[in-house]
């Protein structure tokens, strides 16, 4: 039986996309953490964190967490005279956990000429203590030649590295509370 013009089109992608080599988006999950210092329920999105922090703010809702997202952080930081630079340092860190914020997410992200995501990396700071208490790195999909078809279908759109990300974040938020 002959294949058809669009199995064969289908076959001959497939057979490119192993040959040349692709690969899926992926965010990277931390091993052997230590047991968090306190429980988190509430994370602030710093604002330079842009439109992939608030997709990332979306899902850590829809996952449970409360979420102060980038505009209402501005406002606090306004409030209290503070510029994205301060928020971190412990005093400041210490008005932050006053209002009942547990941490602060960052994230920076670099994007394709096509508006996909091509790499990022995320942290959440304690405003407890100070510390690292979560973050992931995210690799975005790709195949074949830059601007190919291939390349196209396995670039990750912004929902789906948010999705990806807040998945292992919201696992390490999650992780035993030290006694």
């Amino acid at each position: 039986m002959k294949a058809t013009v669009p199995s064969r089109f289908v076959t001959s992608i497939l057979l490119l996309g192993i040959l040349s080599g692709c690969a899926a988006g992926r965010a990277s999950k931390p091993v052997n953490l230590p047991p968090l210092p306190h429980i988190v329920q509430s994370v602030a999105l710093a604002p330079s964190g842009g439109v992939f922090a608030d997709a990332i703010g979306i899902q850590l809702f829809g996952l449970g967490f409360t979420v102060i997202d980038t505009s209402e952080f501005s406002s606090l930081m306004v409030r209290d005279n503070l510029n994205e630079l301060e928020v971190l340092q412990p005093q400041n860190l210490g008005k932050l956990q006053k209002q009942d914020i547990d941490a602060v997410l960052s994230a920076r992200s670099v994007a394709r000429s096509d508006g996909r995501l091509e790499s990022a990396s995320v942290r959440v700071t304690s405003t407890h203590t100070g510390q690292i208490i979560a973050g992931t790195t995210f690799q975005g999909g790709w195949g074949g030649a830059r601007g190919s078809i291939l390349d196209s279908v396995m670039a990750s759109s912004l929902d789906d590295a948010a999705q990806k990300v807040a998945a292992v974040l919201a696992d390490a938020l999650r992780r035993p509370v030290a006694p």
